[in-house]
């Protein structure tokens, strides 16, 4: 192997390990403190978009900003949404042109105000203690960066699919 080649084989090493294992030390994020910002990136979901967002609304945890990317839906979404602008102080809207999920989550989190972050989809509810629970558990570890929580897979009517394929 040229030292070159040696060179480029091991920056790939290095790199293909820091995605694996990245570093968050160093990540920093100045936020209200106590404020949860949660993302909701939504295109065209008008069947469940309501559901959603009263999930968020009945939270025991009410210290909350919620933050919808509506990315260039095409259905009555944005009815939808401007329902619940009128009412809600607490939900901001962001309209952009469909530019996929990534770049939704990304500009939801550019405008998050929160020490704490989490994102949810246009097709999920959140029980009503998650973001209470979610909050004690990172104050209670304040060295963990992240984390994930469990969920369950519902119907139509709403009710778990237990054991479902």
């Amino acid at each position: 192997m040229s030292t070159r080649a040696f060179i480029f084989d091991q920056f790939k090493r290095q790199y293909v390990k820091s995605l694996l294992h990245p570093d968050l030390s160093l990540v920093r994020w100045s936020g209200k403190p106590d404020l949860v910002s949660i993302i909701l990136p939504v295109h065209n979901g008008q069947d469940y978009l309501q559901a959603a967002i009263e999930s968020v609304q009945a939270q025991t945890y009410s210290y909350w900003e919620l933050i919808v990317v509506d990315d260039g839906s095409t259905d009555r979404t944005p009815e939808i949404l401007a329902s619940f602008v009128e009412v809600e102080t607490r939900l901001r809207v962001i309209r952009q042109p469909n530019r996929k999920l990534p770049a939704a989550l990304s500009r939801g989190v550019q405008n998050a105000q929160g020490e704490f972050l989490t994102w949810t989809s246009h097709d999920n509810c959140l029980y009503p203690d998650f973001l209470e629970r979610m909050v004690n558990c990172l104050k209670r570890h304040p060295s963990w960066d992240f984390i994930f929580a469990n969920l369950d897979i519902i119907g139509e009517t709403g009710q778990p699919l237990l054991e479902s394929d």
